[in-house]
């Protein structure tokens, strides 16, 4: 599988990177940012 990311335009190279592994550290971030989120109350859940 190839999930190696490599982008370049021109000269202009950008950084190589793991698209699987950006895939978690996403998934991560919003977990944790989930966590901020204020909760539902009863009325919001009906």
């Amino acid at each position: 599988v190839v999930d190696m990311i490599d982008f370049y335009v021109g000269n202009w190279h950008f950084a190589t990177f793991n698209l699987a592994d950006s895939a978690i550290c996403i998934g991560a971030a919003l977990i944790v940012l989930e966590g901020f989120l204020p909760k539902p109350t009863a009325k919001e859940q009906a």
